[in-house]
């Protein structure tokens, strides 16, 4: 799961600028998220389209890593279908997303429309995609005793759902910084803060039930409810903007909310001095 994250975030950091956003370069970058999990060797050639080729065999050690822990978890090859779908997503969405920086915002919206999923905004599955914590949920599943509907059903209870509120809630914590920047903030096209209210508040309580169905049902609902209270415990939660949104989320979360959402604050305020 760390070799993963790190591998996620140094991809994200190499295909932000405008030099390195465009789409083809995106995907080619981000086919080492899929390589990392899968069962074919991996294709390499990642830099095909980058101007910056040199990482000194540095994302082809942390695709080797991943892969070499994943050989050693029960039930990765069984899973392996499910994994390598949610990476090509995640992949996928971080690229088309970095490339609406230069490339704009159509190609982006074309490809959340084929991701044929009611009732949510394009840019909450957009949202939704560039997380990787359904990947993080399956990494556990697989090293445990999990079968490919098991997986299945993980994967559908965290994408959209749970994806999609952890990264809503990055972006209204980002909001007004990101005003100042050329990043794009997935909460900045809700056209008011109640509008963003009531639909941070429908994901949240989505995500809520679909985690009751799956194995350990707690320790998801757990998660999700660490997730939301570490966003939520940050001073941009409380903004005139943010208030309500705040309030409607934490309504939609369990009893374990209350205390997490102290424990969060205090945890800040310490690190902050």
């Amino acid at each position: 799961m760390v070799a993963y994250q790190v591998a996620y975030d140094y991809l994200d950091a190499i295909n932000e600028e405008p030099a390195t956003a465009a789409l083809n370069n995106g995907l080619h970058l981000h086919r080492a998220l899929s390589d990392a999990v899968g069962v074919l060797p991996a294709t390499g050639d990642y830099y095909r389209h980058s101007p910056h080729s040199d990482d000194g065999g540095y994302l082809l050690a942390l695709v080797g890593a991943c892969r070499s822990a994943l050989r050693h978890m029960p039930s990765a090859r069984a899973i392996a279908p499910v994994l390598i779908q949610a990476a090509e997503r995640c992949g996928e969405a971080q690229s088309r997303n970095h490339a609406a920086l230069v490339e704009g915002r159509p190609q982006l919206i074309r490809w959340t429309a084929r991701l044929g999923v009611r009732n949510y905004h394009w840019w909450e599955l957009a949202a939704g995609g560039i997380s990787c914590l359904a990947l993080h949920a399956l990494f556990a599943a697989a090293a445990g005793n999990s079968t490919l509907a098991d997986a299945s059903r993980i994967d559908a209870a965290y994408f959209p759902s749970v994806c999609a509120i952890s990264a809503l809630l990055d972006s209204l914590i980002d909001l007004a910084n990101d005003a100042t920047t050329a990043n794009h903030n997935f909460t900045a096209h809700y056209a008011a803060s109640a509008e963003a209210a009531t639909r941070f508040a429908a994901i949240t309580a989505e995500a809520r039930t679909l985690l009751a169905t799956l194995r350990i049902a707690r320790r998801h609902d757990l998660i999700l409810t660490g997730i939301a209270s570490f966003y939520l415990s940050a001073p941009q939660a409380k903004t005139e903007f943010a208030r309500t949104i705040t309030s409607h989320t934490l309504q939609c979360l369990g009893p374990m909310a209350t205390p997490m959402l102290s424990v969060c604050r205090v945890m800040r305020r310490q690190l902050l001095g």
